[in-house]
C-alpha cells in the first residue's frame, strides 16, 4: 500500500466500488481502473467501513512498560554478556529493584534489532596462524586473482535436514536417526570465469586418488580459465602437500599458491559448500543414486555471475585480513 496515497485517490477508490452514485465497480475493476494494488484497493475500503471515512483509527496500544534510562540499561547489560537469557537480564534487573519481566526485555531487545541466535563458529587461531595469516593477507593484496582456480573437497551425507515441528506442551515427538549416513565427498573447482569440473568420489582420499582426480578433474577445469596461465588454490591437507601430488603438478608445471593454516575463511569455495549442501537438501534425496543425481544437478545451475562475485570477494578478504591482523574474517 503506498504511503503517499493522496485523499483524491483514496475518495475514488471508494466512490467507484460503494458510492451510491458511483459505477459501484468490483475490487477487480477498481484496482485497474486507478492502477493499484488489490490490497491497497481492500485497504481503503475496509478504512471506510470501520470509520465511515478514509482516516485510520490511531491504535492506541498498552501503555510503554519502561523508561528510556531502563531501556538502555537492558541494552546495556545484553552488550556486556551476550549470552545472557531474557531472564537473566530480567533477574539482575530485579536485583537492583527494578521490576520487568522477561517477555519485556525481549520485546526492548528485539526493537533494538537483537535476535538471541547461535554465534558464528570460527576456528582456533594460534598466535603464529596469526601471523602466517597476516604475511599471506599482506603478500597477496595486490594479486589479480583472476587466473586462480579455487579448489576444495566436502562431503555431502544422506541425512534428513534438521527441521523444527510443533509440539503441544509436554508432547515429545521423537525423529530417528542412524548413527553414521551414507556420504558422496566432492572435489569442485572455480574461477572467476565459471565453474569447473566436479569430481564424485565414496572412498577416501588419498594421495593417490588426489592425482587421479588432477587428472580427470583439475586438468580440464583449468582450461575454462580463459587466460595463458593459471594458478591452484587448495588447502594444507596432508593428501595435497603429499610426494606424490607434489610430484604430479611439477610435472604438469602447475604453480600452486602457498596457503596459510587453518583458514577456511579465506577459501570463497566454502561459500559454495554451503549453498551447494542446502540446495541439495532441499531436492530431499532419498538413496545415494538421487543423492549424486541432485549434487551434478545443482552444480551445473549455479551462475557464473555467482562464481565472478566470489572470485572478485579475494581483494576484500586481503583487506580485511590485513585489518584484523591474521584473525578471522566475515566470509
Amino acid at each position: 500500500m503506498p504511503k503517499s496515497l493522496s485523499s483524491k485517490k483514496k475518495w475514488n477508490i471508494i466512490f467507484l466500488h460503494k458510492d451510491r452514485e458511483g459505477p459501484k465497480l468490483s475490487i477487480s475493476k477498481t484496482v485497474k481502473r486507478l492502477k493499484l494494488s488489490n490490497s491497497c484497493v481492500k485497504h481503503w475500503i475496509k478504512v471506510f467501513d470501520e470509520t465511515g471515512g478514509i482516516e485510520e483509527k490511531k491504535s492506541t496500544g498498552r501503555p510503554r512498560k519502561t523508561s528510556q534510562q531502563e531501556d538502555k540499561k537492558i541494552i546495556k547489560l545484553m552488550e556486556q554478556n551476550r549470552e545472557l537469557t531474557t531472564r537473566d537480564i530480567s533477574e539482575t534487573l530485579k536485583q537492583e529493584g527494578v521490576d520487568i519481566s522477561s517477555d519485556t526485555v525481549r520485546r526492548r531487545l528485539i526493537e533494538a534489532g537483537m535476535a538471541f541466535k547461535s554465534p558464528s563458529s570460527k576456528p582456533f587461531l594460534s598466535n603464529l596462524q596469526k601471523t602466517n595469516r597476516l604475511d599471506f593477507g599482506r603478500k597477496n593484496k595486490n594479486r589479480n586473482w583472476n587466473n586462480v582456480l579455487f579448489t576444495d573437497e566436502t562431503t555431502i551425507k544422506l541425512s534428513p535436514r534438521n527441521k523444527k515441528v510443533w509440539k503441544r506442551r509436554g508432547e515429545n515427538i521423537v525423529v530417528r536417526r542412524f548413527k553414521h549416513y551414507q556420504k558422496i565427498h566432492v572435489w569442485g573447482s572455480f574461477s572467476k570465469f565459471g565453474f569447473g569440473r566436479i569430481y564424485l568420489f565414496k572412498e577416501n582420499l588419498t594421495g593417490k586418488k588426489l592425482v587421479e582426480i588432477y587428472k580427470k578433474a583439475l586438468l580440464p577445469s583449468g582450461k575454462m580459465i580463459k587466460l595463458p596461465h593459471w594458478i591452484l588454490l587448495e588447502d594444507n591437507d596432508p593428501k595435497h602437500t603429499s610426494n606424490i601430488a607434489k610430484t604430479w603438478r611439477e610435472n604438469h608445471q602447475i604453480d600452486r599458491i602457498s596457503w596459510p593454516s587453518n583458514s577456511p575463511d579465506l577459501n570463497p569455495i566454502e561459500n559454495i559448500w554451503t549453498l551447494l549442501k542446502d540446495k541439495v537438501g532441499q531436492l530431499k534425496p532419498s538413496n545415494l543414486d538421487q543423492l549424486e543425481k541432485n549434487i551434478k544437478t545443482v552444480w551445473s545451475n549455479f551462475p557464473q555471475k555467482l562464481a565472478e562475485t566470489l572470485a572478485l570477494s579475494m581483494s576484500d578478504r586481503m583487506k580485511q585480513l590485513i585489518e584484523r591482523k591474521g584473525d578471522t574474517i566475515d566470509y
